[in-house]
């Protein structure tokens, strides 16, 4: 079965378009069931009375969706962005970022050179007093 809106070609009895999910007309039954509206929603704003009308009156065919796909992927392709998986109406990209040298530059500055500094210039002090009692024995102690 052909479908009217995309031009898929679809299994007999199918219901829905494998391609682009519009109903088939074959399966649409001879009576179709109508809408009724709530009591107090006037008439005049009651939704369309086709309760199998799916596809909107504006939506693009199947080929139209697919032809935008291809001019979007074509363009991020260009700025760098690899394919990895795509179907007709949809695609994922994806785009690997290197390491930047600047900021590597910075986080070794502020790793290494507090570091340098600190063998450089600190200069601490300690202090010990050593005491020597009556039977000649020493004894240190640190303060």
């Amino acid at each position: 079965m052909l479908c009217q809106n995309c031009g898929t070609q679809n299994r007999v009895g199918a219901k829905f378009c494998a391609g682009c999910g519009t109903l088939l007309a074959a399966s649409v039954p001879a009576v179709v069931p109508q809408y009724m509206p709530p009591v107090d929603m006037p008439m005049a704003n009651a939704p369309m009375a086709n309760a199998y009308s799916f596809a909107k009156p504006n939506a693009l065919t199947f080929a139209e969706r697919k032809e935008i796909l291809d001019r979007e992927v074509d363009k991020y392709l260009r700025q760098g962005w690899q394919l990895m998986s795509r179907t007709d109406t949809s695609a994922q990209l994806l785009y690997e970022t290197k390491a930047s040298c600047l900021v590597a530059l910075v986080l070794a500055l502020l790793l290494i050179v507090p570091a340098l500094l600190y063998l450089m210039f600190y200069k601490g002090s300690r202090k010990l007093f050593l005491e020597v009692d009556e039977q000649g024995a020493v004894k240190a102690t640190p303060s």
